[in-house]
């Protein structure tokens, strides 16, 4: 449930959270999208969400959100999952999402730059693990 704020570009190379459960499945450095000045960022709440409170940049004003991505499917070609924006711990708005396995992007071009940024950082987090797993 990475901060809504937040925009993935690099898995980090040693993650403060070995073998924790991560919501884009590996720990992500990125940049801060919450004011008009880009800030680079590896904080724990970018990562995990629900920075109100916890990170000196959230708009303290700001709803108390976070960003949920989940599998609902696999094919050769392509990844379905499910976009989840949670206010308070509860889904205020769910989308369908596609990855195009061998474009290596998504279907979709009119998302928000974070949540695509996010959706694309959990599709290859996934497709790295489960190259990881198959040994290849």
């Amino acid at each position: 449930m990475p901060c809504p704020y937040f925009e993935p570009l690099n898995p980090v190379a040693e993650p403060a959270f070995q073998n924790g459960r991560l919501p884009l499945i590996e720990q992500y450095s990125g940049v801060c999208h919450v004011h008009a000045e880009p800030a680079q960022s590896t904080e724990s709440c970018c990562n995990h969400g629900y920075a109100r409170g916890q990170c000196e940049r959230f708009p303290l004003a700001g709803r108390n959100v976070a960003h949920r991505f989940s599998l609902l499917g696999q094919g050769p070609e392509e990844l379905e999952l499910v976009f989840i924006d949670e206010e308070d711990y509860a889904p205020a708005f769910t989308r369908r999402l596609h990855f195009s396995v061998r474009g290596n992007c998504l279907s979709e071009d009119d998302l928000d730059s974070c949540i695509a940024a996010q959706a694309l950082a959990f599709c290859r987090s996934y497709l790295r693990k489960v190259a990881c797993a198959a040994g290849a």
